[in-house]
């Protein structure tokens, strides 16, 4: 395997154990001390905005300058976040201004590095292989994430919600170790970053025009907007569905611990996949077997109908096709830009997804009666169908094209057979 790869996959494997290890179950313990969902909706959305503010601008520079330094910079500045909360949560001193700033910083890290992180990895083989790519560093992800799963909701019950946040930095910090030593980059720029460069960049971020694919990457852009929403609308409210039928945050991170061990092979096979079927017809299926669940259980209260649809490897049909498809839709050198693009409007979608997921919660007095949740989970999928039928209409816009290409390559064959035969 490429060593940068190896290393980026690496650098994936220990953030995201050090992200599930915290991530998981924070949402909970900010439930269980009294934060409603418009509450996590409302510090994700800080977190979104920051990053929606800078993420292009550095997915430019990224570009322009190298890839590596960016990546260690998000690195760093996740890891102060995690050691952020271990003193709020040691001290006893959480307060909405502290976690307000915390979730700034998180959305700033995400936006210094999540550009050129991604565009790296998916260009590390070829643009012929995103999938490979980008299936490999997510089977990497998945064995990180399954372990801290498993771990993050048993660590917090026994040792306290501190001792996950402490544990989150030091592994963060590791992996970011790990980039610095020994990651390289392929082709670096020798490029100076004078205030000139600042400047461009700055001109080139604030400028709203796509990089790529004109109408197939905007299409495919709206298309990770409707997911967003659906997702955060949907699975805000779910997670707390499941937390609630399972009775505990241990059972809670054992069953997405378990989810994450079936799905560690999933994503290098389904990447393959994905390079020799095509990555939108990846994306279609995905789509709709989730439909069917989601739908389903947006009604039913069925414990193991929910165990098996949060366990089940279909995300990577999912994520695997939108993370490949950026970098294919996007001109050479602006991976990292239309990465960082991408990663914005996810984000950002899925903070109007968790507004819109706490305001109809707050309408519907969930907190009263939590049965009243099938009235969230069902515009969640409604969203869900939205997004199914765009990806039908990528998929025929590529195919078109291919029918074009194909077309003209044949025309241009007769063209110059015609031309020997004259000779």
């Amino acid at each position: 395997m490429d060593k940068n790869l190896t290393v980026l996959s690496l650098f994936s494997a220990l953030t995201t154990f050090a992200g599930a290890l915290f991530s998981t179950v924070f949402s909970l313990y900010l439930w269980d001390r009294g934060f409603g969902l418009l509450d996590i909706a409302y510090l994700s959305a800080i977190s979104t905005g920051v990053s929606l503010i800078f993420s292009r601008f550095f997915g430019i520079l990224a570009d322009s300058i190298n890839k590596k330094p960016f990546i260690v910079a998000q690195g760093i500045l996740i890891s102060a976040a995690y050691f952020g909360f271990y003193l709020i949560l040691r001290t006893y001193g959480v307060s909405l201004l502290s976690l307000e700033m915390l979730y700034a910083l998180l959305g700033f890290a995400t936006a210094v590095g999540t550009g050129a992180y991604m565009a790296a990895t998916t260009t590390s083989l070829s643009r012929l292989n995103t999938g490979r790519a980008t299936g490999t560093y997510m089977s990497f992800s998945m064995i990180g994430g399954t372990l801290g799963s498993f771990l993050s909701g048993y660590l917090a019950e026994y040792a306290g919600m501190d001792a996950n946040s402490a544990f989150a930095a030091s592994i963060t910090l590791i992996g970011t170790g790990i980039v610095t030593v020994w990651y390289s980059e392929k082709n670096p720029n020798n490029v100076r970053a004078d205030k000139s460069l600042f400047k461009k960049a700055l001109k080139q971020a604030v400028n709203g025009k796509l990089r790529g694919k004109g109408s197939s990457l905007v299409l495919l852009l709206v298309i990770v907007t409707i997911l967003s929403i659906a997702n955060a609308i949907y699975f805000l409210a779910f997670s707390i569905k499941l937390y609630v039928m399972l009775g505990s945050k241990t059972a809670y991170g054992v069953v997405n611990g378990i989810g994450g061990l079936i799905g560690i092979f999933a994503p290098y096979f389904i990447g393959m996949l994905g390079d020799k079927v095509g990555k939108e017809k990846l994306l279609i299926a995905g789509f709709l077997i989730r439909d069917v669940f989601m739908l389903y259980l947006a009604f039913a209260w069925n414990l193991p109908v929910a165990i098996i649809f949060w366990t089940m490897p279909v995300w990577p049909l999912i994520y695997i096709s939108l993370v490949s498809l950026t970098t294919e839709y996007a001109e050479v050198g602006a991976e990292s830009e239309v990465q960082s693009i991408r990663n914005v409007i996810y984000s950002a979608s899925s903070t109007i997804g968790s507004l819109i997921s706490g305001y109809i919660a707050s309408l519907v007095s969930l907190k009263e009666n939590i049965y009243n949740m099938y009235a969230i989970l069902f515009v969640g999928v409604m969203f869900y169908f939205v997004a199914t039928i765009l990806s039908i209409l990528l998929l025929k816009r590529r195919n078109s094209h291919s029918l074009v290409e194909w077309a003209s390559k044949h025309r241009n064959y007769s063209e110059i057979s015609s031309e020997e035969q004259v000779k």
